[in-house]
């Protein structure tokens, strides 16, 4: 049973230390995906009766991440995260590798200078930004090559 939550950060752990600290075992008829449902089930009780039993009051609140570009200041906000900038899933599947993957704000941080003293910000700037503030990835594209071949 969990005793006490663990802060880091700022952000509670408590998911963490409940699977950590679960009593619930596998068994011949409790099978892998009932031990993950009833030890889900069990961190929802502990953090309904240690937080409250509105799951939106279980995080407090969060700062900004702000992106300054060097020659024109901030081009974009989103919510703080615990999370890199750059995600990447590769599943090697047969009979086709496939992939996800996900930046801040774009692949580009190309700015084209508007005359007489504006900039225009390349297409692939900020063409990521709402897929990574949502926590979406968009599909990789592979080379016909990379097929795994039965």
């Amino acid at each position: 049973m969990l005793k006490r939550l663990l802060p880091i950060n700022g952000v509670t752990l408590t998911l963490v230390a409940i699977l950590l600290s679960a009593s619930i075992t596998a068994t011949a008829t409790n099978t892998g995906f009932t031990t993950i449902s009833a030890t889900f089930d069990q961190t929802l009780a502990l953090l309904a009766a240690a937080q409250g039993s509105n799951p939106a009051a279980w995080t407090g609140p969060r700062g900004s991440i702000t992106f300054t570009h060097p020659i024109i200041g901030v081009v974009a906000s989103i919510p703080n995260s615990n999370r890199a900038t750059y995600g990447q899933i590769v599943v090697l599947g047969r009979p086709h590798i496939s992939g996800e993957s996900i930046f801040t704000l774009g692949q580009s941080g190309f700015l084209r200078l508007v005359l007489p003293g504006s900039f225009a910000f390349d297409p692939h700037f900020l063409d990521q930004l709402g897929l990574f503030r949502n926590f979406e990835y968009k599909p990789m594209r592979f080379f016909r090559n990379t097929q795994l071949k039965e």
